[in-house]
């Protein structure tokens, strides 16, 4: 997966790192970008936890 097009869907526009204004950062712009949604259950698709099928989803397609 690529942290790149991760960051670039969800606006993070800093410089990366281990520490807590990141962590911050991360969490306020990620629920903005990416917002919870349900739709594959509600209509019976099968649903992977697969990492790489949930970054193609999330990043890849905008979901």
């Amino acid at each position: 997966m690529h942290l790149k097009a991760y960051f670039a869907r969800i606006g993070y526009d800093g410089t990366p790192a281990a520490d807590l204004e990141t962590l911050r950062a991360l969490s306020h712009l990620h629920p903005r970008a990416i917002p919870f949604e349900n739709l594959d259950v509600q209509l019976k698709r099968p649903v992977s936890m697969a990492p790489e099928a949930v970054f193609d989803k999330l990043v890849t397609r905008r979901r």
